[in-house]
């Protein structure tokens, strides 16, 4: 199957030759309607196979998502688990050391910093950050008549194949 821009590129020729571009006149019908008609049904089938190449390629997403998901709790359920016979291990062995062969248990130390009261933090510890905006907000806003300075509504196009 040729690529689409070829096919584009035959019709425009066709054009040329058959059609005074000053009159409009055609100047064999027939075989311009014949070549056009050949022409179209090609672009046609193209057209078709790139959207349902696209529907294939949507449908593999939805799968591999799925997949995504189902890999997610297994680990999400694996790391649960793991982290349930860390605390076993730590009320068994109650802050005992446990080496063998196979295993060294020891217990480490680490600091972490707890913010008791926020509004006392100095001004050179606190990162700025871009504020974020209620867009569905703003949007009902917008859609309800009333006036959002700084938002408008914006209409964007978008190709649906089913």
């Amino acid at each position: 199957m040729r690529a689409l821009y070829e096919i584009n590129a035959d019709i425009e020729q066709v054009v040329g030759e058959y059609v005074d571009m000053e009159t409009g006149e055609i100047s064999n019908v027939e075989e311009f309607e014949e070549i056009m008609e050949s022409l179209q049904v090609e672009r046609q089938e193209k057209l078709e196979a790139v959207a349902l190449w696209m529907k294939n390629l949507g449908a593999e997403a939805e799968m591999l998502k799925k997949e995504e998901e189902s890999f997610r709790k297994r680990r999400q359920a694996c790391e649960n688990q793991r982290e349930g016979l860390k605390k076993y291990l730590a009320f068994a062995l109650n802050g005992q050391k446990m080496k063998t062969a196979k295993v060294n248990i020891y217990y480490g130390t680490s600091t972490g910093t707890v913010i008791t009261d926020a509004g006392k933090i100095p001004e050179r510890f606190i990162v700025p950050q871009e504020p974020k905006y209620d867009l569905n907000a703003i949007k009902a806003e917008l859609k309800a008549g009333r006036e959002v300075e700084g938002a408008e509504l914006s209409t964007n196009q978008y190709i649906v194949v089913r």
